[in-house]
């Protein structure tokens, strides 16, 4: 019969073979560096009181232990599983976090340790992660109730399938290959690529100081910040790198051109594995295509398949450089999982509450709504090898809904060209993207054309159609002027409405390659790959704005040095709303940033609150400070396998409680992808 597991705990400060009981069962574990004694001990070691070593036995071995510190947060007692609950000692940030586990009994230490934190430790709830899936998943058995705080992605690339660095960038898109390509090809003025790896530990620790000021540049405005600009993150990483370097688990990386010098990297390694934790990119004034961050990752990868290594753990976090490089990847999370007892059923009951209240007052939802809804209908027709467009109708629908789930049409716009009449390719989308509302005139474009509409007949006004246009997806009047932004060439196209004057603001600078005399874009179904993908222009500060889908950003057209990094994913959307700028990601995330300090106000993904809404995000509109309304489109069978059964939906979420207050189903309008959402004023 096999022996039990025995779990016990002890106060750290009087456990003194602490440290070398965790370094045995660490060399027969398959854990990340994060659950290393030298991470957990100094992590955790700022924060004496209430901190717990967790012991589990199978007879006399150990085969799982975990740190627990509890302290009291809003009234209630949390516990915190290998951190420390204060945000500036945790700012060194755990991933793959775990109990600490023998390799070969990994499921039944996990759930006696979890069993014992559920029966043993005196706490309201307990905040696990940031974790995988299979981590996670044992809680539930023993709390019934739990929030996820946090909620990300892991990328990985799996070296193993590349012979070289030509062989993994044949792998990757063809936009992406050019552009490492057309920033190597620069850099090279330089020098030819070195990349150095630190053979002391004064090396490293002298390259990680030279990182920090390139870091804090980088990060030090955003809502995370530079951990550089954190003593504490500084100290920790400091010992770190002293204690583990001559055990060949740190990596420190410079990528150079010449003298020039474009990134450091920071890695950990275990066994065949390389744990990318930072890097710190360098711009020069003088370089027009810089991509630092994109070349240096290449060269690193190309230095690791050489020394034979298995795989280049990207970790958690959405940026679209880990989606272009990785080959597979899986959702991290961080999770609250609760007691069924008094206080937290009353916190549970007074969140309800105030959800119920919020969404009665400050939503204002009482009276209906009346909305402009943009977008296409799925084309019926198989779409052989190109020979149809994916979408064959463009819809404006105007709609009211209400409080009670009501929606209803009250009138709609039906377009698509007549045969022999098109201006543009046969498998152009007949689709109307995203719009713009000036009392009571919608100018919307469709992918060759800016159509005026009025919203009170549902009649066509006017329309432009210039042969520069290709793939437009948003356009906004200023003046006597329109913002368009024309995805197919990379730019923003401004056109005087009363000259006829057009001029093109490039979404990368020296970047606008195709020809404009002579060619008619409006007969070229596609022209990518996109470098920046325009999508969505606004005005701010009395500047025109665009976002650019694939630097998840947006900048300012006359001067690219004012850029809103945005990240998450693709950016959507830059709706300008009272104080505010709300953008969307495709992924589902709501991004709103205050318009005087361009600082982030509040982030949902709505994904990780309602993840049964799994379509592109495209289309937002601010009905109150703390109440959006956002658009789903329906997946596609084509993407990713996604079913046909859901349909294209409008959510209305609180991004303070960060929960959906209310849906609509715009299937039945006959929309299956949706662009914008539009508020039409009261009159």
């Amino acid at each position: 019969m096999d022996t039990l597991v025995s779990v016990s705990s002890i106060e750290i400060n009087e456990c003194k073979e602490l440290g070398r009981i965790w370094d045995e069962l660490y060399k027969e574990s398959a854990a990340s560096p994060f659950l290393s004694k030298e991470w957990q001990l100094s992590a955790t070691n700022q924060f004496r009181k209430q901190r717990y070593a967790l012991i589990a036995r199978k007879g006399d071995k150990v085969i799982g232990m975990g740190i627990l510190c509890t302290r009291y947060s809003n009234g209630k007692l949390v516990a915190f599983l290998n951190r420390t609950g204060h945000d500036e000692s945790d700012q060194v940030w755990i991933e793959y976090n775990d109990f600490l586990l023998h390799k070969d009994f990994e499921a039944e230490a996990r759930l006696a340790l979890i069993q014992f934190c559920c029966e043993e430790i005196e706490f309201d709830e307990i905040v696990v992660g940031a974790s995988l899936k299979k981590a996670l998943v044992p809680f539930n058995l023993y709390f019934k109730k739990n929030r996820v705080e946090w909620y990300s992605q892991t990328y990985q690339v799996d070296l193993r399938r590349f012979y070289d660095k030509s062989d993994f960038l044949c792998s990757l898109s063809s936009n992406t290959r050019y552009q490492i390509q057309r920033a190597e090809r620069e850099y090279r003025k330089f020098g030819s690529a070195q990349v150095e790896r630190a053979t002391t530990k004064e090396l490293a620790l002298s390259w990680l100081y030279e990182a920090a000021p390139h870091h804090i540049k980088r990060w030090s405005n955003t809502r995370v910040g530079s951990g550089f600009e954190n003593p504490h993150f500084v100290n920790f990483h400091k010992g770190f790198i002293e204690d583990l370097f001559a055990c060949g688990k740190i990596d420190l990386l410079r990528v150079s051109f010449g003298d020039h010098t474009i990134a450091y990297l920071y890695n950990f390694l275990i066994d065949k594995r390389v744990f990318f934790y930072l890097s710190a990119n360098i711009y020069f004034g003088n370089t027009k295509h810089a991509k630092p961050g994109l070349v240096a990752h290449a060269l690193a990868i190309e230095h690791y398949i050489k020394q034979g290594f298995d795989t280049y753990d990207f970790m958690g976090g959405e940026s679209q450089y880990k989606r272009s490089f990785a080959t597979q990847g899986e959702p991290i999370s961080i999770v609250r999982f609760q007691r069924d007892n008094m206080y937290m059923r009353l916190e549970n009951q007074l969140r309800a509450f105030k959800q119920a209240l919020f969404s009665k007052t400050q939503n204002s939802f009482n009276e209906s709504r009346r909305l402009i809804i943009t977008g296409g209908a799925l084309n019926a027709e198989p779409n052989s090898k190109g020979c149809h467009p994916q979408y064959s109708k463009a819809l404006v629908c105007q709609i009211e809904i209400d409080s009670n789930k009501q929606l209803t049409r009250v009138n709609q716009l039906e377009y698509m060209p007549e045969r022999g009449c098109e201006i543009s390719a046969s498998d152009t989308n007949i689709i109307f993207k995203s719009a713009s509302l000036y009392q009571n005139l919608l100018y919307v474009p469709t992918e060759t054309e800016i159509k005026i509409i009025d919203i009170t007949t549902m009649e066509e006004q006017e329309a432009y159609s210039l042969a520069c246009f290709n793939d437009l997806h948003h356009v906004i009047k200023h003046n006597d002027k329109l913002f368009i932004a024309n995805t197919g060439l990379d730019a923003v196209t401004e056109l005087n409405v009363i000259t006829n004057e057009v001029n093109h603001h490039l979404a990368l600078d020296q970047t606008l390659i195709r020809p404009l005399d002579n060619v008619d874009y409006r007969q070229i179904a596609s022209t990518k790959p996109h470098l920046a993908h325009p999508n969505f222009c606004f005005e701010l500060n009395n500047e025109i704005w665009v976002t650019r889908c694939d630097l998840m950003d947006a900048v300012a057209i006359n001067d690219k040095s004012k850029r809103l990094f945005i990240g998450d994913g693709l950016v959507h959307d830059g709706v300008v709303s009272g104080k505010f700028v709300y953008f969307t990601t495709v992924d589902g995330h709501i991004k709103v940033y205050d318009k005087a300090t361009l600082k982030m106000h509040a982030d949902v993904a709505v994904k990780t609150i309602a993840p049964e809404y799994q379509g592109w995000f495209r289309g937002i509109c601010p009905i109150s400070q703390g109440s959006i309304l956002i658009a789903m489109s329906k997946p596609r069978k084509s993407k990713r396998g996604s079913s046909n059964k859901q349909q294209s939906t409008l959510l209305l979420v609180d991004i303070y409680l960060k929960q959906i207050i209310q849906t609509w189903d715009l299937g039945e309008l006959g929309l299956d992808a949706v662009f914008s959402v539009i508020e039409v004023p009261k009159k």
